[in-house]
């Protein structure tokens, strides 16, 4: 089970950096 902790990482990795280019980058949304 530890695919489930890796993807779970990987996904909650990706949304925070998504917000934070969304936070820097305004314009685009």
């Amino acid at each position: 089970m530890i695919w489930l902790y890796v993807v779970s990482a990987v996904v909650v990795v990706g949304l925070l950096s998504y917000l934070l280019y969304a936070l820097f980058n305004p314009e685009n949304f």
